[in-house]
């Protein structure tokens, strides 16, 4: 009904005309990201490994990204963590007010992760997530109108990389993000960390380095 509103607005107040099947068009692809945003955050089957696996390479940069929802508690967590040939280099983690869904949570994520990789600086990046939708998001962004705001910071901030990949990684290789990232959402208040070092109320232990 938002569609066939906004449809009627355009024709009545710019004499704008959009073909009824547009309209329709339209409000399928908005339905559709809308369901695909608010699936729970539920662990799910990891795909063929052989496809599916990303190679981490030893000669680049490489950042781990997750974030943490769940619908019954106020906050979301961020986490990542940058790695070089199995080294940490630095790390983030970030509690906040409560996403609207768990892909907004990730979303979040991706783009704190990206401004905090340019401030380091450290613009050559290759990005790992378990979130299949964020790397279909972010590939095929027009296919997401939820998200085109949050889209159009995507692509300016990854204009300002000289090189910048994302790719998918199962969730079982992603266990040092989402350890962040769940540890941020039970602090229960808003703050954020970036350092080349955990904080001191996470101990090395609980964060399962070495």
């Amino acid at each position: 009904m938002w569609y066939i509103w906004k449809a009627r607005n355009r024709k009545i107040f710019d004499n704008l005309s959009e073909p009824p099947q547009e309209t329709v068009d339209l409000a399928t692809q908005e339905e559709e990201a809308w369901r695909r945003a608010n699936r729970r955050e539920d662990p799910q089957p990891e795909r063929n490994p052989i496809v599916q696996v990303t190679p981490i390479p030893a000669d680049r940069p490489v950042c781990f990204i997750d974030g943490s929802w769940h619908g019954e508690e106020a906050r979301s967590g961020h986490g990542w963590i940058v790695s070089w040939d199995g080294r940490r280099m630095h790390l983030g983690l970030k509690g906040l007010r409560r996403s609207l869904s768990p892909l907004h949570a990730e979303l979040e994520t991706l783009l704190w992760t990206m401004k905090c990789l340019l401030a380091i600086p450290l613009t050559s990046i290759l990005i790992l997530t378990d979130c299949s939708d964020l790397i279909e998001m972010t590939s095929s962004p027009d296919d997401w109108p939820t998200f085109a705001t949050e889209m159009r910071d995507f692509v300016y901030y990854m204009e300002l990389f000289s090189s910048f990949n994302i790719k998918y990684i199962p969730r079982s290789g992603n266990t040092f993000a989402d350890h962040l990232a769940k540890c941020a959402r039970a602090r229960w208040f808003c703050f954020s960390h970036v350092s080349s070092t955990v904080p001191d109320w996470l101990s090395l232990e609980e964060s399962f380095y070495p």
